[in-house]
């Protein structure tokens, strides 16, 4: 399983099981929405995109400045109208090896996944174009060699039913009913090496409120959810107002957590 130990760049080349020197934390995070989850987990609801509980009116339009790792993480939601409306969630994170940029689209109907364009990978140099239409996901990628050669690798994949990005899932739980004990699973997708991985996440649950104080001194009451995956816990803070993710710390099996995502100040504050 990944080591949160290793974790280093917002977006590195690879996962510990490949290469683990170094880890992204939104890979770190999303590995939960994609491992597989412990026995027991079928008693937590699938929420899908279009359930009566999942309110896209519930997200509001924000820009906001995360600390990721010791990097500068921007996050920004914005509601769109053509070609079709969708909420556009757009993360540009720094790292050592420059900036990469992902930039991920839901309709704004129900919720479900639209397209994803990366600017990076987490498997290695490359960017990637995912996109559904007509319950087909069509995913593109081109990877970009050392020598400056590139190929376009054209994809097709079938979708069961409606799905949400694994990323953006942090977020879009504040879209939903939260009160203490409150447990449910997305339907998701994540890109992976050769492919595309299509599965139920993890359980998330409402362990109940607590305050949470910001590198600004500020302090703000939150939800807190937790997940446990098959090899790895987080533990999310998630406010009722923008931009809903104050923080996640995630552990390995046995392990001390550590904080991947933490807000550095509320929107529009100095």
């Amino acid at each position: 399983m990944i080591n949160i130990e290793r974790a280093r760049s917002p977006y590195s080349r690879g996962l510990a099981t490949a290469r683990p020197a170094r880890v992204s934390a939104v890979v770190v995070a999303a590995g939960l929405l994609a491992a597989a989850a412990p026995l027991g987990a079928q008693d937590a609801p699938v929420v899908t995109p279009g359930d009566p509980v999942l309110r896209p009116d519930r997200l509001r339009p924000f820009e906001a400045e995360y600390d990721q790792l010791g990097f500068t993480f921007l996050a920004r939601l914005v509601r769109v109208t053509a070609p079709e409306p969708t909420i556009d969630f757009l993360m540009i994170m720094e790292g050592p090896n420059g900036i990469g940029v992902d930039h991920v689209g839901h309709r704004a109907s129900d919720l479900s996944f639209a397209y994803r364009r990366f600017g990076f990978s987490a498997f290695g140099p490359e960017h990637i174009d995912a996109r559904v239409i007509d319950g087909i996901l069509r995913l593109g990628r081109l990877p970009l060699e050392a020598d400056g050669r590139t190929a376009v690798i054209d994809e097709e994949f079938p979708l069961a039913g409606p799905a949400v990005d694994g990323t953006f899932a942090y977020w879009l739980t504040a879209a939903l009913p939260l009160e203490e004990g409150y447990r449910w699973r997305w339907p998701t997708w994540q890109p992976a090496s050769d492919g595309v991985v299509f599965r139920e996440s993890a359980p998330f649950e409402v362990a109940g409120r607590e305050t949470v104080e910001l590198r600004s001194g500020e302090i703000l009451d939150a939800w807190v959810v937790e997940a446990v995956g098959e090899g790895s816990t987080a533990r999310m803070w998630v406010s009722e107002e923008p931009p809903y993710l104050l923080r996640q710390d995630v552990a390995p099996a046995g392990g001390e957590p550590q904080t991947v995502i933490e807000l550095r100040r509320l929107p529009g504050r100095r």
